[in-house]
């Protein structure tokens, strides 16, 4: 018996070696391998949670049946390519932002928009069957949410401060897709920009501000080094999610496919906490580092917020009819 599993490891082995690559995924008779990768760099605090409080637990309780190895971040594959190489199998599973790959999945951009928690959306028939249905159609399984909280998520870094409606006119503003429809209704001029780019956007003046980023995030980047001023009104939920090729995960037996989901549910539960300490500890750092929060007037804040969701609404509402209807029913606390 021991010789038969030997020869099958070296049988795999052998594969990988003359494939020239390592596969996306590799289906060997003792053993599934499984890759995956970030949107963020590995010393991100969102990938590191993700490995360890998700991946790392799958493994350890898959017992050598399934092993899903790390295989980069952005430098591997782009932020913007994660969503087609999932889809094509180039990588099982990617964290990314759902405004990432919309192209592929149209209207799932709404998920940021959510008012309830991931144990909600998976009440049966919620929001999370919804958006799995949307994926499935585009040959994707949504596994669910890697940076889930209690509390909103995005903020808006400045180095210029703004107090008034008026002010935001013409602000140069950084984003990334998911709060273009946010800055584009303040009124503010659009820069696209990467999440890996925003220290030297905001280093350089060639913003700004940049907005669309959770505290713990900015501050791994390094960012509150180039930031003077934070508008301490958040808004929005974090728009990344685990997504998985659906042929990958078609070909797990079902066992596997249990342990995933339990696995990704028990993690969206546990991130909560992780997440709240994760944000404390960077509004510390950036207070640390000179950052000034400061609040809106309550007109301008309420303004400032709910002009946020409903032009983020609007732009679903206009490009994909045929779902951000039955997403806004589904997302929306009743």
């Amino acid at each position: 018996m021991r010789s038969k599993r030997w020869l099958t490891v070296l049988s795999c082995i052998s594969f990988i070696l003359f494939a020239g690559a390592v596969p996306a995924s590799v289906f060997c008779a003792d053993q599934i391998a499984l890759n995956w990768a970030s949107m963020l760099p590995k010393t991100a605090s969102e990938t590191v949670a993700l490995q360890k409080l998700f991946f790392d637990k799958v493994n350890e309780k898959a017992k050598g049946q399934l092993v899903i190895n790390y295989r980069g971040g952005p430098e591997v594959i782009g932020q913007f390519d994660l969503g087609a190489a999932v889809q094509k199998g180039v990588i099982d599973i990617a964290m990314v932002s759902v405004g990432f790959y919309e192209a592929l999945v149209p209207g799932n951009g709404a998920a940021m928009l959510s008012e309830l928690t991931p144990q909600e959306e998976r009440k049966p028939g919620g929001a999370y069957y919804f958006l799995d249905e949307m994926h499935q159609k585009a040959g994707m399984k949504y596994l669910g949410r890697t940076a889930p909280s209690k509390d909103l998520f995005f903020f808006t870094y400045l180095n210029k401060k703004v107090t008034t409606q008026k002010e935001f006119s013409g602000f140069r503003i950084g984003c990334s897709a998911g709060a273009r429809a946010a800055v584009e209704g303040w009124g503010a001029s659009v820069t696209n920009v990467k999440i890996t780019d925003y220290y030297n956007a905001m280093e350089r003046g060639l913003v700004d501000s940049i907005s669309g980023c959770p505290l713990d995030i900015w501050v791994s980047l390094g960012a509150q080094e180039v930031t003077k001023y934070v508008i301490d009104h958040p808004y929005y939920v974090s728009t990344a999610v685990a997504i998985m090729n659906l042929n990958s995960w078609n070909k797990l037996p079902k066992n596997l496919q249990t342990l995933l989901i339990e696995s990704m549910t028990e993690y969206e539960k546990e991130k909560v906490g992780v997440e709240q300490k994760n944000r404390e500890e960077a509004r510390q750092k950036m207070i640390n580092a000179k950052v000034e929060f400061y609040k809106l007037s309550p007109p301008v804040a309420q303004w400032y917020v709910s002009t946020a969701y409903k032009a983020a609404w609007d732009y679903q509402q206009k490009r994909f009819p045929e779902v951000t209807t039955k997403l806004r029913e589904l997302l929306t606390k009743k």
